[in-house]
């Protein structure tokens, strides 16, 4: 176990990979580099196949605190490989204040990053549930998200944490409204989850960090099954969140588009 910063919350981390062995070895590589590295770090394997395993366990060795493999059995798409992983990490005797969410292409080069974010979490109040380098409010007039990016030191209110912006969501909060809804696969389970949150009187902040981390745009080009995945998510989400309007818009928008 590796010396730890005794002013800080203890956290865990979740990571979910399907077939990318190298990247997630950079990913597992920063984040024990963090000068204060989590107690727990889960990696759910989406690969029937387990090609992480032997990443993983080649690592154990050295890591600061628990490493756990954790296959899923099957490809269950980033909202389910979360959803497993952080249930994992939430039976944890040692699973601290925050659980950190990272995704096998994300990873996390500055030592002090999540140390950072931390502090920021220490300076809120007991109704934070998340915090994240990235963040955007749902503009209902427009039916889309509006990224929110304050000044380097200063946090902004929003209703979504970027998944690759390095959130941290309190296991209090995880707790009281649950996680990630494991069968939307892919596109907007962080939405999803942001509403739920903020209807349950969490609060949601941004904090930008770009001296220290700069979250890089991965949208990269459209693919039809990213598109059909996203749009069937945004959809369900906007459905069942009661936003009737912003469902028609969204159809309306997808058809016009050739989604």
């Amino acid at each position: 176990m590796t010396n730890r910063d005794a002013g800080l919350p203890t956290y865990s981390a979740a990571i979910v990979t399907f077939r990318r062995a190298e990247l997630l070895k950079t990913v597992l590589m920063g984040l024990s580099g963090q000068s204060h590295p989590p107690a727990v770090t889960v990696v759910a394997d989406n690969d029937p196949g387990e090609s992480a395993r032997e990443v993983v366990e080649s690592l154990k060795g050295g890591w600061p605190g628990q490493l756990i493999y954790s296959p899923v059995g099957g490809n269950v798409g980033p909202a389910g490989g979360w959803a497993h992983a952080v249930e994992v990490a939430r039976q944890d005797p040692h699973r601290g204040e925050w659980v950190l969410i990272i995704d096998d292409d994300d990873p996390i080069q500055a030592p002090d990053l999540v140390p950072a974010l931390l502090r920021k979490a220490a300076q809120m109040g007991a109704t934070l549930g998340g915090v994240g380098l990235r963040g955007a409010v749902w503009d209902a007039r427009r039916a889309r998200l509006q990224r929110i990016e304050p000044a380097e030191g200063e946090t902004a209110p929003v209703d979504y944490l970027a998944g690759n912006g390095a959130p941290l969501y309190a296991w209090a909060a995880i707790d009281s409204v649950g996680f990630f809804q494991d069968d939307l696969f892919f596109g907007f389970e962080d939405l999803d989850y942001g509403f739920r949150l903020r209807a349950n009187g969490w609060d949601l902040l941004t904090a930008p960090m770009p001296s220290i981390h700069a979250v890089p745009d991965t949208g990269g080009a459209p693919s039809p099954w990213r598109e059909y995945y996203k749009t069937r998510a945004l959809l369900w989400i906007l459905r069942k969140h009661g936003k009737p309007i912003a469902t028609a818009t969204t159809l309306a928008r997808s058809v016009i588009l050739g989604g």
